[in-house]
């Protein structure tokens, strides 16, 4: 059974389930990040204009891999929905007019080539070869981040410029998602259990560092907060290599004569095709940030 075929049948299982409910059930494929499709079912409330969207593409895993029948998935999904019962109503107060939304515009980086069917609806900024996305925040809570991007459709009913919701996302987004610096090593050890390790800092050594957000979501973005690598280069005086580990975040790392920009590359692609999940890919290949003249290259 397809996924398609699959969310279809998932869907009349739900719709007999909620028959008496006065609740519209329907699917629907969704573009998301890097031109990957979701598979999404959506559900109408009588009495609400927000509408819940469950993704199946786990439950379709789980169904292929006679984890649990499709019966049992429809009840999963059923109280996942009755868990966010009475939740919609601190959506309903979201206003979407521009002023409202003025301090809540955020930005994104993501990859332009693999992006092309979203970027053709969204407005965006070109930055080496990647693609600068506005968002408004919506929700952040432990269970996750919700944000709605903004359409094109969405910027001529404000009438601004993107060059102007740029200037509020590079103002806005170091505020809702501050940088987090730290030493490659001491990650794997908090990931390990383990102590952490001090390692000198001096211009004779200089630990990789990883770069992102507080919140790990979306926070290879911190490379367009203003100076950020400048800052953390200048005192090095030498070239640097930004290492895409994921659209959540970069390793930075000195260039030496044993390195080369090909060869990082094709460890960042090896890495890519193995372990990173098609809609977290951010590119496939590494940049130089050259100090002196404080640009990036690729």
């Amino acid at each position: 059974m397809t996924k398609k075929q699959f969310m279809q049948q998932l869907t009349e299982v739900l719709r007999e389930k909620y028959k008496e409910t006065g609740w519209k059930i329907e699917s629907d494929v969704f573009l998301k990040n890097n031109d990957t499709d979701k598979y999404g079912i959506m559900f109408h409330p009588p009495e609400d204009s927000i509408t819940p969207t469950i993704y199946i593409d786990d439950f379709y895993k789980d169904f292929i891999s006679k984890k649990s029948t499709l019966s049992e998935i429809a009840e999963q999904i059923q109280m996942l929905i009755e868990s966010i019962k009475g939740q919609t109503s601190k959506y309903e107060k979201i206003a979407i007019d521009f002023d409202s939304c003025k301090s809540k515009i955020v930005y994104r980086l993501i990859s332009f080539s693999k992006n092309e069917r979203m970027l053709q609806s969204c407005p965006y900024l070109p930055f080496l070869d990647f693609a600068i996305t506005f968002h408004v925040m919506c929700n952040y809570s432990s269970k996750g981040l919700e944000t709605m991007r903004i359409t094109n459709e969405l910027l001529k009913k404000w009438q601004v410029g993107v060059r102007e919701l740029f200037a509020l996302a590079q103002e806005n987004t170091p505020i809702h998602f501050p940088p987090q610096i730290e030493p490659l090593h001491n990650v794997l050890a908090k990931y390990l259990g383990q102590e952490e390790n001090t390692v000198n800092d001096d211009e004779n050594h200089f630990p990789i560092l990883m770069v992102s957000n507080i919140q790990g979501i979306n926070g290879a973005t911190v490379i367009l907060y203003k100076n950020l690598v400048k800052e953390l280069v200048d005192p090095y005086k030498k070239n640097f290599y930004l290492i895409p580990s994921s659209i959540h975040e970069f390793l930075l790392m000195p260039e030496t004569e044993e390195t080369s920009l090909n060869d990082i590359s094709e460890m960042v692609k090896q890495i890519n095709e193995e372990h990173v999940r098609d809609e977290e890919i951010l590119s496939d290949h590494a940049y130089l940030y050259n100090w002196k003249e404080n640009k990036f290259y690729f």
